[in-house]
């Protein structure tokens, strides 16, 4: 039986967890001397407090069909030939 002074606070969950992940925070927490439970909410905390990644900038490069208009700057590379 499973007792806590604050049943509130204190709940047990079953989670499928990967090996690989398991045994990576099963090391971490022995190396923080830490238990298992408090690498796991650490990560829940920092999971959930975080804000979503935004995909960043994408350039879309889109090409038109038609002439260069006048005023229209064009670009050249120019390379340098030493002798």
């Amino acid at each position: 039986m499973y007792a806590c002074a604050d049943m509130l606070r204190c709940t047990r969950t079953t989670l499928d967890i990967a090996d690989e992940l398991l045994r990576r925070a099963k090391r971490r927490a022995a190396d923080d001397r830490v238990p298992l439970r408090a690498v796991v909410e650490a990560a829940l905390r920092s999971y959930l407090s975080g804000r979503r990644r935004s995909a960043g900038y994408r350039l879309r490069w889109r090409t038109e069909k038609g002439r260069l208009l006048a005023g229209a700057w064009t670009w050249t590379i120019a390379t340098s030939c030493s002798t």
